[in-house]
């Protein structure tokens, strides 16, 4: 199943509007790890986590409500010496912890998910981790979930492209995103 962040990151308040259905607060109920395939040697264990929806902020026209809580893909683990899992996180990425809130695009294509750049919200307030420098994480940084909905909500959106749920392969490409093959 592809899930949004699979295709394309969201990195700016322009990428947002263009290629995400909504902006939402939503915080990480639990999570579990996938089996790894039959017969393989474990190395890498997959996580989906389960969220629910706080407050969506921001709603590109026309887009669907997301719903009040949903399954998806996230960071796993992987395999140390002794079979210990050793939680993944990619280099310029929030992980995402069971009991934390957070602020990010999500994007329905085939099932709900999220378009990466994930924002730690704490107390109301927009917190990028000090490695998070994408011009999303800085535009967005300190600032409340209501003046981050405003910033969203002002940007423009990419011309000739988005939103990604009805935008074909060829369309994807000529934009510059590599959906591979």
């Amino acid at each position: 199943m592809y899930e949004a962040s699979n295709l394309i990151d969201i990195d700016s308040a322009s990428a947002a509007v263009t290629w995400s259905d909504t902006l939402a607060v939503f915080t990480v109920e639990s999570e579990r790890a996938l089996p790894a395939p039959s017969g393989e040697e474990k190395v890498l264990a997959g996580r989906r986590v389960t969220v629910r929806v706080d407050d969506v902020v921001w709603k590109r026209a026309g887009a669907e409500q997301p719903p009040a809580s949903f399954e998806a893909q996230a960071d796993g683990w992987v395999y140390g010496d002794d079979d210990q899992m050793i939680p993944m996180r990619a280099e310029d990425d929030v992980r995402l912890e069971v009991g934390k809130t957070y602020l990010a695009p999500i994007i329905r294509i085939y099932a709900w998910g999220f378009g990466g750049n994930y924002l730690e919200v704490v107390d109301g307030v927009v917190s990028a981790a000090p490695y998070q420098d994408s011009p999303l994480a800085v535009q967005l940084d300190g600032k409340t979930v209501e003046e981050a909905a405003k910033v969203i909500a002002a940007a423009r959106a990419e011309q000739g492209a988005g939103p990604l749920a009805a935008t074909t392969a060829e369309q994807l490409e000529a934009t510059g995103v590599d959906i591979g093959g």
